[in-house]
């Protein structure tokens, strides 16, 4: 039979052990640049992410999990969309969030803008990666692979926005380069419940999924 991806892992139970190696984790916090999460971004309050963002608490649930990741000393790694990494025509030219991105209160996450950095709450520290990728998996366009390879990270904790698009999207493909990879539901959000929770529910077929207080009592071991 198949298996269920609820079994052991339902929402907010905790259920499943966690077993961290802080020694070969990393964290990634993609895609919460201001335009994004922020209620004053050009595009995060119009596509319905900054609403479920403040219901779910999300910023918070990823700094509790930042916390524990720098005490512990694991690598912090941050994802930020790079539109100037594309020539005009590789722009995707259709999808709601790819048509959205020019034509909301102007051009958002143009680099060197307010909207383009990371929200305040979540921002990096010193030395503390920030790397651009294009478009949606954190690995597209980007140098996030040289940068795991270099630390010797086989496993991802994975934050930010949105569910159904760079968080699902990273997994799919870090679990393709052979990584393993823990999803922090609480941590992740997208537009709408329903949307999160049926990405949530294909995160668990590629790997854990776990609330933060529960990822970061496992970091702190």
């Amino acid at each position: 039979m198949y298996p269920d991806p609820q079994q052991g892992q339902k929402k907010g139970t905790g259920s499943m052990a966690l077993n961290i190696d802080t020694r070969k984790t990393a964290l990634l916090i993609m895609d919460c640049e201001n335009d994004l999460v922020h209620p004053d971004g050009k595009i995060g309050s119009a596509m319905g992410y900054v609403a479920m963002i403040e219901k779910a608490g999300t910023l918070q649930h990823i700094r509790t999990v930042l916390d524990a990741a720098r005490t512990a000393g694991l690598p912090v790694i941050y994802i930020k969309i790079a539109l100037d990494r594309l020539k005009p025509e590789d722009f995707p030219k259709r999808g709601a969030f790819f048509l959205g991105l020019p034509g909301l209160a102007g051009a958002a996450l143009q680099p060197g803008s307010w909207g383009a950095e990371i929200h305040n709450d979540i921002k990096p520290a010193p030395g503390e990666p920030v790397l651009g990728k294009a478009v949606v998996s954190a690995f597209a366009r980007s140098e996030l692979a040289r940068h795991l390879a270099e630390r010797g990270i086989s496993d991802l904790i994975l934050t930010g926005v949105a569910t159904n698009m760079v968080v699902e999207s990273t997994a799919r493909e870090a679990v393709d380069r052979g990584y393993s990879v823990i999803t922090v539901e609480d941590g992740v959000a997208t537009f709408s419940d329903a949307v999160h929770q049926a990405s949530l529910a294909t995160l668990r077929m590629l790997g854990d999924v776990a609330p933060a207080g529960q990822v970061a009592a496992a970091i702190a071991g």
